[in-house]
């Protein structure tokens, strides 16, 4: 009788508040290609201006840098060796992040004596831990998984830590009259109430761990999209070093779209709003 009441308790929480998410308009997607369209449309005009030249490519010499980089196929295996090592990184920031926030948020003795500790780390920036990690690691991907880790770490940890720490203690009480245990309250209760923060938390992780990366490949690394910028910059040519910042902003956009849909799936009774 207990666990059906609880399941009836656990389930008020969430479906009685569902707001599911519009459907993107067409007029929307239509001025952003206009804005996109104008902008590009700027840059051609500023180097009409006298801007044109080896420190300010223009529109056509970047297309000309993509296509070539695209023709050669140098341009794919840049973005995957990226993508591959944000991912090493970002999956052991997510799970070691979101276990130990919600973790110490739960046990609030335990928070007592960690966070502090946790907090003391927060303000320093990843860049400042790359001479330590290619000292450490040597040149390669496992400095830039170390880096990667530490920028979407903290995010993610402090997201979990604040969301948890947050949920209302009628519902946690609640739960406990009804019977449930440590387990059912963390499982059933604690994280899906705390799920759209979750994942804003990993949200913000990837965006700040693809930036990671891209400056530890800069300084550190023979491969990757910020090598290909870096070597290019040494060469003067400004062309292809545009041309990759173009596609770490394209593929940062995409990842930012994947996690906007995996949040829509996942938490339906929120509003979701993509970029």
């Amino acid at each position: 009788m207990r666990k059906v009441c609880l399941k009836s308790f656990i389930r008020s929480i969430f479906f009685n508040h569902l707001k599911y998410p519009r459907s993107a308009q067409m007029k929307e997607f239509i001025f952003k290609v206009l804005l996109l369209v104008c902008a590009i449309g700027i840059w051609e005009v500023l180097t009409l201006f006298g801007l044109k030249g080896t420190k300010f490519p223009t529109p056509l010499d970047v297309s000309r840098a993509l296509i070539d980089s695209i023709s050669t196929g140098t341009l794919f295996v840049d973005i995957i060796t990226s993508v591959s090592r944000i991912l090493v990184g970002f999956l052991f920031a997510a799970v070691i992040g979101n276990l130990l926030g919600i973790g110490l948020a739960y046990f609030k003795r335990w928070a007592r004596y960690s966070v502090f500790f946790i907090e003391m780390f927060r303000p320093i920036p990843p860049i400042a831990w790359i001479p330590l990690a290619i000292l450490w690691f040597n040149i390669g991907n496992r400095p830039a998984y170390f880096i990667v880790f530490l920028g979407a770490f903290f995010p993610i940890f402090s997201s979990a830590f604040t969301a948890v720490k947050s949920v209302e203690s009628l519902y946690v009480d609640a739960a406990k009259s009804l019977g449930a245990n440590t387990k059912v309250l963390i499982k059933d209760i604690l994280i899906p109430i705390a799920l759209p923060h979750l994942l804003s938390g990993l949200k913000s992780g990837l965006g700040i761990g693809w930036m990671c990366v891209v400056t530890a490949e800069l300084v550190g690394a023979q491969s990757g999209l910020g090598y290909m910028i870096q070597l290019n910059r040494t060469m003067l040519q400004t062309n292809y070093v545009v041309a990759g910042m173009f596609v770490i902003g394209l593929v940062g956009l995409c990842m930012n779209w994947f996690m906007t849909w995996i949040q829509s799936l996942l938490t339906p009774w929120t509003r979701i709003h993509s970029i």
